[in-house]
């Protein structure tokens, strides 16, 4: 197992829950706001050399800066509340999912370009 974390599979497994788990706080968040599904289309984002593939949604019209705002953050507070779970069930998954979360969160605004998540304003 240790060695399936260095090869291209192991980061899938990782960061495809990662990304469900991101997305769908958004999802959620929206679906309760909105009543209604969001639609994402992929994007290729970069930070200096790394590509990064994106989810890209937009905000429904009609709502509140409130639920924009909560919408906007319901991505990164949906890693960190897996986080704990993960952290209670498996502490050192747990606890590496954490620091991904922090470090998406850190790094998030260098590579968001225009379709920022914190775009609610």
């Amino acid at each position: 197992m240790r060695r399936a974390l260095g090869t291209l599979a192991g980061y899938v497994l990782w960061l495809l829950p990662w990304t469900l788990f991101h997305e769908g706080g958004h999802f959620l968040a929206v679906l309760w706001y909105a009543g209604k599904p969001l639609q994402f289309h992929l994007q290729i984002a970069s930070l200096g050399a790394l590509w990064i593939p994106r989810w890209i949604w937009y905000y429904p019209q009609g709502l509140h800066a409130e639920q924009r705002a909560v919408i906007g953050y319901a991505g990164f507070a949906m890693e960190f509340f897996v986080s704990g779970i993960l952290i209670l069930l498996f502490p050192l998954w747990g606890s590496l999912y954490l620091l991904g979360a922090i470090a998406h969160f850190m790094l998030y605004p260098h590579y968001a370009g225009v379709a920022s998540d914190f775009d609610y304003l």
